[in-house]
């Protein structure tokens, strides 16, 4: 069973490279869950890690992008967001590096929440915003 299933109704914001994003953001999540769930080592978990807190960085550097050229007034608020939610992907990764910790059910609780919760509220509200400007 998935962590997150993806849906544009629940998770799109109607910005075409956005919602891909979102969705490729919710598949490796879901690749995270699975590995997990069945046991594999802690080489595989560390690689889709590295490659979340990738994804990540480059899924916000593109939003904050668009953010700032449209000039959202709420841009500052939401890259504290991002911020916050780089820095705990770059610690859990480190963590898993230094086999300090291995991967815990409340770590994959914290992305899958953080993300479903981002999306579906802060991102839905400069979705609006930039809907408006005409992006889609």
């Amino acid at each position: 069973m998935a962590l997150l299933a993806w849906s544009l109704e629940k998770y799109g914001v109607k910005i075409k490279d956005v919602d891909e994003q979102h969705q490729k953001l919710i598949n490796i999540l879901n690749e995270l869950h699975e590995a997990t769930n069945v046991g594999h080592g802690e080489d595989v978990i560390q690689n889709i890690v590295a490659e979340l807190e990738s994804y990540t960085r480059y899924h916000f550097d593109l939003e904050e992008k668009l953010m700032r050229t449209n000039h959202y007034p709420d841009f500052v608020e939401h890259k504290k967001k991002h911020d916050f939610f780089t820095g705990h992907v770059a610690e859990l990764h480190a963590g898993l590096n230094a086999d300090k910790k291995g991967l815990t059910i409340d770590a994959l609780t914290f992305l899958r929440d953080w993300v479903h919760e981002h999306i579906t509220g802060t991102d839905k509200e400069y979705s609006k915003y930039l809907n408006n400007k005409g992006m889609h």
